[in-house]
């Protein structure tokens, strides 16, 4: 996923130079400092303190959003099919613009609604979604939980969320084919998110999903990012329409692609 970002991005460069900032480059003249090997511990704490940042932004994001997925999943207040809820209702909206994607269900919409925010916590609202989907097919009590009990779920949703953040992370570092078969190991500890989207995603379709989130709209920090180095808003939206098609493309013709060569469906 990575190398297919780095791929894309070049690509897009190469475009967008002939294209949108078409034409002679300025002079550019920066004197460089003389560049050495950093030590180790250097390398260290620079490697600390990016780690902390990510994990304090990404875990403030998927708190923050976990929430108020938690709310629009709960209102109109006290509806029990999530899927006539405000996120459901958005995400059935949506939905059909990923049916050729292979996940045209509101679930998979509803989660890339938050991603918009950033696009960390897309896993942190599948769970929300999915996990809380399949606990209450399974238990369905007469006594209605009280707020209390709402929130220590929110905080319960929010932790296995970030569990489930970070075992994706390091798993995908271990991904081998689209092959559905599994160990006995790999049934015994694959977790709660997983378990619940096994039978909704296929192979093919996971990985059109991934990779429409890896290239899809820009976040909200890119967004501030690009307001301050251009001074308007229209560069980033050119950004928006030109990666949100860019990543329906390329995750229509990984779908359709594999489904045609009879790989992963």
């Amino acid at each position: 996923m990575y190398v297919l970002g780095i791929v894309m991005a070049i690509l897009l460069g190469i475009v967008l130079k002939r294209t949108l900032f078409k034409g002679e480059s300025p002079m550019f003249i920066m004197e460089l400092p003389p560049y050495r090997i950093p030590t180790f511990r250097d390398l260290m704490i620079h490697t600390w303190q990016k780690l902390r940042h990510f994990v304090i932004k990404a875990g403030t994001y998927i708190l923050a959003v976990s929430i108020l997925v938690w709310f629009m999943l709960n209102i109109p207040w006290g509806v029990e099919n999530k899927r006539d809820s405000l996120l459901g209702m958005m995400g059935q909206a949506i939905a059909p613009v990923f049916e050729p994607l292979g996940f045209g269900r509101w679930e998979a919409a509803s989660s890339l609604i938050s991603g918009l925010i950033a696009k960390e916590v897309v896993v942190g609202t599948m769970s929300e979604i999915y996990v809380q989907k399949t606990e209450d097919r399974g238990e369905k009590t007469e006594e209605k939980p009280s707020l209390v009990d709402d929130f220590k779920e929110v905080g319960i949703s929010f932790i296995n969320a970030s569990k489930d953040a970070v075992t994706n992370v390091i798993s995908g570092f271990g991904i081998k084919s689209l092959s559905t078969e599994e160990t006995e190991e790999e049934k015994t500890e694959r977790s709660p998110l997983r378990e619940a989207i096994q039978g909704v995603f296929t192979p093919l379709s996971a990985y059109a999903f991934i990779t429409f989130v890896l290239l899809y709209w820009p976040c909200v920090v890119v967004a501030i990012a690009t307001r301050q180095e251009f001074g308007t808003w229209k560069v980033y939206g050119q950004a928006v329409l030109m990666h949100t098609a860019l990543a329906w493309v390329v995750a229509f013709v990984i779908y359709q692609g594999g489904k045609l060569l009879g790989i992963g469906g």
